[in-house]
C-alpha cells in the first residue's frame, strides 16, 4: 500500500476539548459512526496530509486472542502496521466473536 500520496488514514475523532486521539479512520462517515458511539463530547477531525501520514507511520490494528484474526480497534492483541489497522477499523467483532467492542 502507497501512503505517500494517499494515506488511508484520512479522519480522527477527538475528544470536544481536543486533548484526546479517540481513533483513527479511513474515510469522514466511519469517522462520523465511531464518534457517534463515542458520545456528545467527540467529533470527526479530517487530518492534513501531513497529519495523515505521520499517524499512518504509528498505525496499528488488532488481533483477537483467541482465534488471532483481526479484532475491533482497542480489543484484543496489538498489532503493528497500516495493514493491520485497516483490518481492526471498522470491526465490532472478531470473526469467532470472542474479541468484541463493549457496547454502552
Amino acid at each position: 500500500m502507497n501512503t505517500t500520496t494517499q494515506p488511508a488514514i484520512t479522519f480522527a475523532v477527538l475528544n470536544c476539548p481536543a486533548t484526546t486521539l479517540l481513533g483513527l479512520y479511513t474515510n469522514e462517515t466511519a469517522a462520523t459512526k465511531a464518534a457517534t458511539r463515542w458520545g456528545q463530547a467527540s467529533f470527526p477531525y479530517e487530518l492534513s496530509n501531513k497529519e495523515a501520514t505521520a499517524l499512518a507511520a504509528d498505525a496499528h490494528g488488532y488481533q483477537c486472542k483467541s482465534c488471532a484474526g483481526p479484532a475491533p480497534i482497542g480489543v484484543g492483541y496489538a498489532s503493528p502496521g497500516l495493514e493491520a489497522f485497516v483490518a481492526s477499523q471498522e470491526l465490532t467483532e472478531c470473526g469467532c466473536g470472542y474479541s468484541q467492542t463493549p457496547q454502552r
